[in-house]
């Protein structure tokens, strides 16, 4: 890895053996268990606490009861359903590349990076990591955003 390619691991947690599955157009199994996309835990979170205020607020309109428990059945549903979409695109979809010249996107608050003919939302700090100019290579899976899983400098 070039020094170059060290800061993007860094930043967008891969390291060797993650990049040359990339480059196969896969994800590495550690890729897979902790993609970028919601964790299981999250979504544990998310449904305690969506129930712990559905909770509430049935002790506070005892008469609400039915309507309490299917709004916390639908919004448990669709924490899951999001969880599990994202999941299915992570783990079908292949790892997509492309190369080129990189260019800053900047709108309003908003941070970003063009290779080729795409485009994707990134962090500032994410951002600083490329030089405008140059050439790489981006690998990304495609679900409800393009999620970049590893990038280096393009050589050839």
């Amino acid at each position: 890895m070039t020094d170059n390619t060290k800061d993007l691991g860094f930043v967008l947690s891969f390291n060797d053996e993650d990049l040359a599955v990339n480059r196969a157009g896969n994800l590495s199994k550690r890729q897979l268990t902790g993609q970028n996309g919601m964790s299981l835990f999250k979504v544990g979170f998310m449904v305690l606490f969506s129930y712990m205020g559905l909770n509430f607020a049935n002790y506070l309109a005892p008469l609400n009861v039915l309507l309490g428990l299917a709004t916390g059945a639908v919004v448990i549903s669709v924490v899951v359903a999001y969880y599990l979409y994202n999941r299915r695109a992570a783990r079908n979809g292949v790892v997509l590349s492309t190369n080129g010249t990189l260019q800053h996107v900047n709108e309003a608050d908003k941070h970003g990076i063009k290779v080729g003919e795409h485009t994707f939302n990134v962090t500032k700090r994410l951002q600083e990591k490329f030089k405008e100019g140059d050439s790489y290579t981006v690998y990304f899976v495609e679900n409800e955003t393009k999620t970049i899983v590893s990038a280096e400098p393009f050589t050839g």
